[in-house]
């Protein structure tokens, strides 16, 4: 596909969501990410431990029209 067909494609793509959105339901969502990185020593071997760890959590409230409907997760 050449670059004016991609242009004028993502054009139409971004029109039709945004006559989409005008008739959407509000949704509410809220996340978090948290980065650690964990060195300490092992205490059995006397060895250096390093770990990188990831926690994300995320809400998602409004999906429902009565607002009755939540979704809550975390990833680690």
């Amino acid at each position: 596909m050449s670059q004016p067909r991609r242009i004028c494609a993502a054009l139409l793509v971004m029109v039709a969501s945004l006559g989409i959105a005008q008739s959407a339901a509000a949704l509410d969502v809220h996340g978090r990410s948290s980065t650690q990185y964990i060195w300490y020593n092992d205490f059995e071997d006397g060895s250096k431990q390093q770990q990188l760890a990831e926690y994300l959590s995320f809400n998602m409230n409004g999906i429902d029209s009565a607002n009755k409907l939540s979704l809550q997760a975390t990833a680690v």
